[in-house]
């Protein structure tokens, strides 16, 4: 009788823990000027990013990561690498503009 009853309870538990669990949404499709930190204060990068996106939540549970929030974070990374490196984008205006303050301080450190 006892090992019956055992047998019950592990069959249940082991359904229970294998029962897919709820994958709720945790972002919403923003513009790209909603979710950008490149005019923040340097060295906050990190900070920033986790505050928009909750990357260690995600990371913490990749199982429970919603299709939704995974196309939003796809569709963010391509944006921001976009806004990087497409014609028009930051690499764009450095080039015009010159190299930034660190590199001008590298170079003139020699």
């Amino acid at each position: 009788m006892f090992l019956s009853k055992a047998i019950i309870f592990l069959s249940l538990a082991t359904s229970t823990i294998a029962s897919p669990t709820k994958r709720a949404d945790l972002l919403q499709v923003q513009d790209y000027s909603q979710f950008q930190i490149s005019d923040g204060v340097a060295g906050n990068a990190l900070e920033e990013v986790s505050q928009k996106f909750p990357v260690a939540q995600f990371r913490a549970n990749l199982a429970g990561v919603s299709e939704n929030d995974l196309a939003i974070l796809k569709a963010a990374r391509e944006t921001a690498e976009g806004a990087e490196a497409d014609a028009g984008g930051f690499n764009d205006a450095i080039d015009q503009v010159g190299e930034d303050s660190d590199v001008v301080i590298a170079i003139q450190a020699q």
